[in-house]
C-alpha cells in the first residue's frame, strides 16, 4: 500500500498547531495577575505564582492538544489565576483567539452537574495531555504532573 501524499492542508494545520503551542508557552500575560492572585491567596510567594502560571499554561496546552475538546481543571489555585486572567477580558479574548482560534469559555464545576460524565472525561483528557507534556506515562505514572500536584504542594 502506497503512503498517502502529505498535503498542503496537513502542513498548514501542523504549522498552525506548532505556532499556537509556542504562543501559549511564551505569551505575555497581563500585568497585575500575580498581584490579584496574591490578594486572593496571600500565602503565595512570587515563585509560587510563577509555578501557578506554568501550570495554567499546561492546562491551556492540554486543551489545545485535545483538539480543543473539553478538559477539566484539576487545580483550585490554577483556576484562581485563570479567573483573574478572564477578568482582563480584552487580553484573555486575544490570547484565546491566538492560542485556540476561538474563545475558551470557563465552565465552573458546579454547573457541570453531579453526574460527572463530562467532568470525568475532561479530567482524563487533561491528565493524558499534561502527562505527555512532562514525559510521564499516563497509564503508569510514577509521579503527578505539576497541574495535578500543585494544590497539595502549595497547601491549597
Amino acid at each position: 500500500m502506497a503512503a498517502r501524499p502529505v498535503t498542503f492542508a496537513w502542513w498548514w494545520r501542523r504549522d498552525q498547531a506548532l505556532r499556537r503551542e509556542a504562543y501559549i508557552r511564551e505569551a505575555q500575560l497581563p500585568r497585575g495577575l500575580y498581584d490579584a492572585l496574591r490578594k486572593r491567596r496571600p500565602e503565595l510567594s512570587l515563585k509560587d505564582c510563577q509555578l501557578v502560571n506554568t501550570a495554567l499554561r499546561q492546562f491551556f496546552l492540554a486543551h489545545l492538544k485535545s483538539g480543543r475538546r473539553y478538559v477539566s481543571m484539576p487545580s483550585q489555585v490554577v483556576d484562581d489565576l485563570w479567573h483573574e486572567f478572564i477578568l482582563h477580558t480584552r487580553n484573555y479574548d486575544e490570547f484565546c483567539r491566538r492560542a485556540f482560534g476561538r474563545f475558551l469559555h470557563h465552565t465552573p464545576a458546579a454547573v457541570l452537574g453531579s453526574g460527572g460524565g463530562k467532568t470525568n472525561a475532561g479530567l482524563r483528557r487533561c491528565w493524558w495531555h499534561v502527562c505527555k507534556l512532562e514525559n510521564i506515562n499516563p497509564r503508569q505514572a510514577t509521579r503527578l504532573p505539576l497541574l495535578f500536584a500543585l494544590d497539595h504542594k502549595l497547601g491549597v
